[in-house]
């Protein structure tokens, strides 16, 4: 997020503010995609949209736009991207044969991957600079949204209430009608 940043006019407290939100914005959505594809679409599909999402949000950071336009971009790519490491990880482990056994080896492979990948996109900044970043990231977003369909995904939640429930009598009644 900060290397982009002098090519739209961002000062240090822009850029602290830009990202603070971003963060804010990534906080408040990773559990609402994790709610998403736990009751909803499901955690592959989940993923899938946000990867595209976070695809195009990148492609039009990518171009001429005004400073107040790149900051609500930037907040808005954070909230996609953001999902990627919870809805990964919870496709991961239900991918899992033995998950309580086997998870440290998934968030070991995901801390790996992420140096790997880091190391070599500093590599690839040192020979083009800064200018294919939004365009890098979008087609990693969008082969990580193709990929993903490849991994199983275990049935969406079930969170209709039931009626053969007992009442909770935790609850006050209900008022009568006047």
């Amino acid at each position: 997020m900060g290397v982009p940043t002098p090519y739209h006019g961002l000062s240090c407290l822009g850029c602290g503010l830009v990202t603070a939100i971003g963060a804010l914005a990534s906080t408040l959505a990773v559990p609402l995609w994790g709610h998403v594809g736990d009751a909803m679409l499901g955690r592959r599909r989940a993923f899938q949209t946000a990867g595209v999402l976070a695809a195009v949000v990148s492609l039009v950071l990518g171009g001429p736009i005004p400073v107040v336009a790149y900051a609500a971009l930037i907040a808005a790519l954070t909230t996609f991207q953001g999902t990627f490491m919870s809805l990964s990880d919870a496709l991961a482990v239900n991918a899992l044969v033995d998950a309580p056994r086997q998870y440290g080896r998934i968030r070991y492979l995901s801390s790996l991957s992420f140096a790997v990948v880091v190391t070599i996109t500093g590599f690839v900044y040192d020979r083009t600079g800064y200018a294919p970043t939004t365009f890098l990231f979008a087609a990693l977003a969008l082969a990580l949204s193709v990929a993903v369909a490849w991994i199983p995904d275990r049935p969406r939640a079930d969170l209709a209430p039931k009626g053969d429930l007992p009442p909770n009598e935790d609850l006050a009644p209900e008022p009568e009608p006047l």
